[in-house]
């Protein structure tokens, strides 16, 4: 008689990106854990918002905030508390600055970018304190990069919280359930301009150092940011970049697209065959694309309404047994 060796675990996992400060879609991240029944969550960059509204007062001293293309007069605490949780519903960071503070900023961008990485640094540390309150009670993980939006100094409190919770992910590798995973926030070029982008040569190097760390490619996770050139995850328009900001090109009425991916990242994937490969970047292309063994997954990204993108993932044994997209 012969024993039967037992099965390894079916291991889900629910992996979203490009959250941008939405507060909603992070609420949502950190529910999909109990909604979903998962083991782990993956959070991909990018964690920080787009945009500052400055609240100030008009000269009766009553608070005004722009939004929508509209000054909306805030004449009590309750109303400017609403506002400001609109504003990070959508992923922004209202602040409350008076008229000398307001005017001294618009003319200095340095102070402008300096404030704005306070915010998101002060974001940042709210999410990781949620999650770790919320899950206190469970084994589950969460695993965070940050993006080519998120500047080393925006994710200092990812690094510093030293969480056996919340899990800093980028430049090291770390076990996800039995399946090892490496991760890269950093793009090849865009038009606008980002903190952590390069040129493709860079960021071939770059990877290269990553998924080094790597021992057993069969079971591994490419957590990189940017998805492989040309793959369908990276399908976006294309911008004329003689404006600011730039604009989608039209030809004959119809708007034109390539592919914004990265060579690198396809380089790389196709030449180490991971088992499973998470991108975003592109927040109009969801899909899941086979690269030879490999799985690639860019659940997309819909954070100004507080929608969440995602894709529950489940492994076994080395193979990725279904992935669910999901909307919620």
């Amino acid at each position: 008689m012969f024993k039967k060796t037992p099965k390894e675990p079916l291991i889900n996992v629910f992996y979203v990106t490009d959250l941008h400060g939405s507060q909603v879609a992070f609420r949502k991240f950190l529910n999909a854990a109990e909604a979903y029944g998962v083991d782990a969550l993956i959070c991909g960059g990018d964690v920080a918002g787009k945009q500052m509204y400055p609240i100030v007062p008009d000269k009766a001293g009553i608070q005004c905030v722009e939004l929508d293309g509209r000054t909306h007069r805030l004449d009590s605490t309750e109303a400017i508390a609403e506002a400001k949780s609109a504003i990070g519903s959508r992923g922004g960071y209202g602040v409350e600055l008076s008229q000398e503070e307001a005017s001294a900023l618009a003319k200095d961008e340095t102070g402008r970018d300096a404030l704005f990485t306070r915010l998101v640094q002060e974001r940042l540390a709210e999410w990781i304190e949620l999650a770790e309150e919320r899950l206190k009670e469970s084994d589950i993980r969460i695993y965070i990069t940050g993006g080519n939006d998120d500047s080393v100094a925006m994710l200092q409190p990812l690094i510093d919280a030293g969480s056996d919770r919340v899990i800093a992910s980028e430049d090291r590798l770390v076990d996800v359930c039995g399946y090892p995973m490496v991760s890269l926030g950093w793009s090849n070029h865009t038009p606008w301009d980002t903190p952590r982008e390069t040129d493709e040569e860079t960021l071939a190097a770059m990877l290269a150092t990553a998924v080094g760390k790597v021992s057993d490619y069969e079971r591994a996770i490419f957590n990189l940011h940017v998805p492989p050139k040309d793959s369908s995850l990276d399908t976006c328009a294309v911008l004329d970049t003689t404006k600011w900001p730039p604009e989608p090109v039209f030809v004959g009425g119809e708007p034109q697209t390539f592919g914004a991916g990265s060579t690198a990242v396809d380089a790389i994937i196709r030449e180490r065959q991971p088992l499973l490969g998470l991108h975003g970047h592109i927040h109009e292309s969801a899909g899941v694309k086979k690269i030879g063994r490999t799985t690639c997954i860019n659940p997309g990204s819909d954070y100004t309404d507080g929608t969440l993108r995602g894709a529950v993932i489940a492994l076994r044994a080395g193979s990725v047994k279904g992935v669910q997209r999901t909307t919620g």
